[in-house]
């Protein structure tokens, strides 16, 4: 992102849990741009707001959201970003959060990679099909607990995130 991201205007956002407590965070302007959830808030056919709102959805905690936010502060690169050693519970959090927030490549990308890393296991799959059933997920996050069930994750490795999400 540069160096006027850390040093540019930046807008409180108002983030709250669903029905939950909520923080304040001071996010660049550049940053807020780049996502498409935000952008359009901030365009110029809108007056310019002294601050915005994120109601995370049902399922998304205020950590995950933190965390998402973290990772837009860093470069592109992937292999530059260290996601910490994080549960499954919370990739499919950050999946879901990434997904309302419209956010694409590279950040997608990674979510899908350390996804499908975790889910090895029927009692992931399980896992990942329970929140699917009583969450608001994405339709690839329900496809991959699909092909997690049927047995076939290892075809999910073999493949890039984005030929990944051709097939799903």
């Amino acid at each position: 992102l540069g160096e006027d991201a850390l040093l540019g205007e930046s807008l409180p956002v108002h983030v709250a849990e669903k029905n939950g407590p909520g923080s304040v965070l001071h996010v660049s302007a550049k940053v807020l741009g780049g996502i498409d959830y935000f952008a359009v808030l901030l365009s110029e056919r809108w007056s310019a707001p002294k601050s915005l709102h994120l109601e995370l959805p049902a399922g998304c905690g205020l950590a995950t959201a933190h965390l998402l936010f973290l990772r837009l502060y860093s470069p592109t690169s992937s292999s530059r970003f260290d996601w910490g050693d994080l549960g499954l519970a919370q990739l499919m959090q950050l999946a879901q959060l990434a997904d309302m927030l419209m956010l694409g490549s590279p950040v997608l990308d990674e979510l899908q990679t350390l996804l499908r890393c975790a889910v090895r296991t029927r009692e992931a799959a399980s896992e990942l099909r329970h929140f699917c059933e009583n969450f608001e997920a994405p339709s690839w996050l329900a496809r991959l607990a699909d092909c997690a069930e049927s047995g076939c994750p290892d075809v999910a490795a073999a493949l890039s995130p984005g030929q990944l999400r051709e097939l799903l």
